[in-house]
């Protein structure tokens, strides 16, 4: 048996079995499928590329351009030692307008409530800055933290007041979770590899969180009790 311009196929007849012992591209798989179809036989072949662009136009039927865009996770972004603050809280907020948040945005960062170099009110403009995208449309804002400062917490909630949100906002202090976090409707968000107050000085990774990873981190978080 031959192809049309694509050489030989070489195949096994083996009963139920159809062996084809190497790849026969677009045209091979067409003649194979004419050829099998004149002994009566109809079958379909699809490479990976083929299966792949006829579960797209499925999708896309079904569900609409919505559901595959939504799907898209963008890739992590590696944060400079140099990097500018304003900067990072900009990457931040374009990372969490891509979640869309909805009803409630939580933060966690041991250090959140440690202005550093910044002092507590342009530390808090960092933070709300990040947070932009979600003000607009979520209830609530949770922060959580560890080392106490009253001084930034009043700053903080004064800073998103300024920026007019009119929900929720509540600070809980919680001793025994490491990482920094974002999450969205308790199901989605962001891994920050540095809290705000020392973004600048070393390389991080933030990066969008996976699988189920953010409704079990929101678990924790809520189950924590206030230490302060």
């Amino acid at each position: 048996m031959t192809t049309d311009n694509s050489g030989e196929i070489t195949a096994w007849d083996k009963g139920d079995l159809f062996v084809v012992l190497e790849p026969i591209g677009y045209v091979g798989h067409d003649t194979l499928l004419r050829v099998l179809e004149e002994h009566g036989i109809r079958l379909g072949v699809y490479d990976s590329s083929r299966a792949a662009k006829a579960e797209l136009k499925k999708q896309l039927v079904e569900r609409g351009i919505g559901s595959i865009l939504s799907a898209v996770r963008l890739q992590e972004d590696v944060i400079p030692k140099d990097a500018e603050p304003d900067a990072y809280s900009a990457a931040v907020a374009a990372m969490v307008d891509h979640l869309a948040p909805a009803q409630v945005v939580r933060l966690h960062d041991p250090y959140l409530l440690t202005p550093g170099s910044h002092g507590p009110a342009r530390h808090a403009e960092l933070i709300v800055l990040a947070l932009e995208p979600a003000l607009k449309t979520v209830a609530t804002v949770a922060f959580y933290y560890d080392k106490i400062n009253q001084e930034a917490e009043d700053a903080l909630a004064a800073a998103l007041r300024g920026a007019g949100f009119q929900g929720e906002v509540s600070f809980t202090r919680v001793r025994d979770i490491h990482d920094r976090m974002l999450i969205v409707d308790d199901d989605r968000g962001l891994m920050m590899g540095s809290s705000f107050n020392s973004v600048g000085k070393r390389y991080f990774l933030l990066d969008y969180l996976r699988g189920n990873d953010g409704t079990t981190l929101a678990r924790l978080l809520s189950a924590n009790p206030d230490f302060a």
